[in-house]
């Protein structure tokens, strides 16, 4: 090497080295995919403007957890709270990232227009009870002054996720809630094992993550599927909307999610109670927040996702969060959250 190229690459070395910052770090996550739109767009930019790198798995809330909790990630997301009695060694907290809306998103090859579910027809097409889209219920739900709808006389092929998922455990719950009858069994992050029949019928289908439920979906004719509003939108799905609890049909927007989600209840680990039955005439009661999982202990891992998160619900929130369809934390939630951070490595 002559001097003049080993004067050069040294050069180069150094400039890469001092562009880095001094803090620089790697973090590894993994989780709810529901949240991954979001987070995967906080994370470009906080890598880019800090320098720092974080990779997220969206490998579904189950996932999140146990890795979490035997340490193989450094965070993890999710959008339920642990399962009782799950035994964890150090102490950890919640940190609301996020929150938004689970559309109800459809695929019938022919029919462009909107549909509108009632809450127990939405019940029984997930149980199996409902299995042609020109169901009696389903032209009900949609006949405007005694004009019926010309739905199709198609099969409903339901798209569910076969992954441990806090998106499958957050529809349950809201199935359970607000249709104890048809859905009697407690809800679960396992859509099976949630499924109030022995067994599943012939037109289910299973898909692993939101991602691929969504593209299920959309190369499916006549199906129907649950996912965070954003991968409908990517895959350009319709989506029906959903009676909420005072009888208003409600599509699955940032606005409507944030009316539900105004009024909560913070449990004593820290995790959220929400009321699927909420009375909100504007609230679209299929929605979730979706957390963070950190450890409290004061190391520099912990602090570094410290700085992450304070980034996720600060500044990403306000850039991105209602473009990508998500609500942005305000007020006492954001209030919450940021406390909820500053225990973080603390």
């Amino acid at each position: 090497m002559t001097k003049f190229k080993l004067v050069a690459t040294i050069v180069a070395f150094l400039t890469l080295f001092l562009s880095i910052p001094a803090n620089a770090s790697s973090l590894n996550g993994a989780g709810s995919s529901f949240i991954y739109n979001f987070l995967n767009t906080c994370k470009a930019d906080y890598s880019k403007e800090t320098g720092n790198n974080i990779n997220y798995n969206p490998l579904g809330s189950g996932s999140g957890i146990n890795m979490f909790i035997k340490k193989t990630v450094d965070f993890a997301g999710t959008d339920v709270a642990l399962p009782p009695g799950m035994k964890v060694q150090d102490k950890f907290v919640y940190v609301p990232l996020a929150a938004g809306p689970i559309a109800i998103a459809y695929n019938i090859n022919g029919y462009d227009k909107p549909i509108k579910l009632k809450k127990a027809t939405l019940a029984k097409i997930f149980a199996g009870d409902i299995t042609k889209w020109n169901d009696p219920a389903i032209v009900s739900d949609n006949t405007i002054k005694k004009v019926k709808p010309a739905l199709p006389n198609k099969p409903i092929m339901v798209i569910y996720r076969s992954d441990s998922s806090g998106t499958t455990q957050v529809f349950t719950e809201y199935l359970w809630a607000t249709n104890a009858k048809i859905w009697n069994k407690l809800p679960n992050k396992s859509f099976a094992q949630a499924f109030p029949k022995p067994s599943l019928p012939f037109n289910f289908i299973s898909a692993p993550g939101t991602n691929l439920v969504a593209s299920s979906v959309a190369r499916t004719d006549g199906a129907i599927g649950y996912m965070e509003s954003s991968f409908a939108t990517n895959q350009k799905l319709r989506k029906a909307s959903i009676e909420n609890n005072a009888g208003k049909f409600m599509q699955p927007t940032v606005t409507g999610a944030s009316e539900f989600l105004s009024k909560f209840t913070i449990l004593d680990d820290g995790s959220i109670l929400s009321n699927y039955n909420n009375p909100n005439p504007k609230a679209y009661n299929i929605s979730t927040f979706s957390y963070g999982l950190a450890w409290t202990a004061n190391n520099e891992t912990n602090l570094a996702v410290k700085d992450f998160f304070k980034y996720v619900v600060g500044p990403c929130s306000k850039k991105h969060a209602v473009k990508l369809e998500y609500s942005p934390l305000t007020g006492e939630i954001l209030k919450f959250a940021n406390t909820q951070i500053s225990k973080i490595g603390s």
